[in-house]
């Protein structure tokens, strides 16, 4: 067991709200039901958030400065929080490991979409457990490689030395990989067209099925009406086929 004075640090960044307010609730059970039991309890990180910091000083500061020493950070990236997105940058840029979540469901902008991300599916157990599984195999990755991290950040920079290079390999690299960037701009742009187009439809097609339902709503069913009693109806009587009998 180590102790405290040996332990690396995590420092997690998420959307945090005023107290009591329905994001700090959320985050408090991210913190405590999902990442502290494996990361502090199994691998033993000393955990730290923003708010949970004790020592005097400038707030912003220590932030910053806890971005970039921490030996781990894990970003929640659920409601596309401005800060988070902001600190999130300051780690890319330092190219030290990090893990992005995100609540089920939601959207990743598309400058970090690439970055492989923990979806936090909390409706029910198996997506929990997914969840988890997903959060200890990252940093198992993390502890057996640490100099393997990568962000978009890092990317353009490596981009921006290799296309000033003499040497005709690395530049056409370069092209290929503005090429491949700018497509999968495209495809991402497709899909969020695409994906409003569904969306539209479904609603259409809701709006349009509560339409025919109030239509048939309203229509009164008629009375079926039943022969007379007193007249015999014949199973077996023969249509009539004399053309005379019906009259213009």
């Amino acid at each position: 067991m180590t102790t405290n004075s040996e332990k690396q640090i995590c420092f997690v960044i998420c959307p945090l709200g005023e107290d009591g307010s329905e994001t700090r609730k959320r985050s408090d059970e991210i913190l405590e039901l999902l990442i502290k039991p494996i990361v502090e309890m199994e691998f033993e990180y000393s955990l730290i958030r923003a708010d949970r910091i004790d020592t005097p000083g400038v707030i912003t500061t220590q932030i910053i400065q806890y971005i970039i020493d921490s030996h781990l950070v894990i970003a929640d990236l659920t409601d596309q929080n401005a800060n988070v997105f902001y600190e999130l940058a300051i780690r890319h840029a330092i190219k030290k490991p990090y893990i992005q979540l995100i609540k089920a469901g939601q959207k990743i902008p598309f400058d970090v979409a690439p970055t492989r991300t923990i979806y936090i599916d909390d409706s029910n157990l198996s997506g929990i457990r997914k969840c988890e599984d997903g959060l200890r195999k990252q940093i198992s990755n993390i502890q057996k490689y640490p100099d393997n991290v990568d962000s978009p950040i890092t990317q353009a920079i490596a981009l921006s030395v290799s296309s000033k290079s003499d040497d005709p390999v690395e530049k056409r690299t370069v092209e290929i990989l503005k090429y491949l960037n700018q497509l999968g701009k495209g495809l991402h742009n497709q899909q969020r067209v695409l994906s409003a187009h569904i969306t539209k439809q479904g609603e259409w097609n809701v709006y349009l099925n509560g339409q025919i339902d109030k239509i048939i709503s309203n229509v009164e069913p008629k009375p079926v009406i039943a022969p007379p009693d007193d007249i015999d109806l014949d199973p077996d009587l023969d249509l009539v086929e004399d053309e005379d009998f019906f009259v213009d």
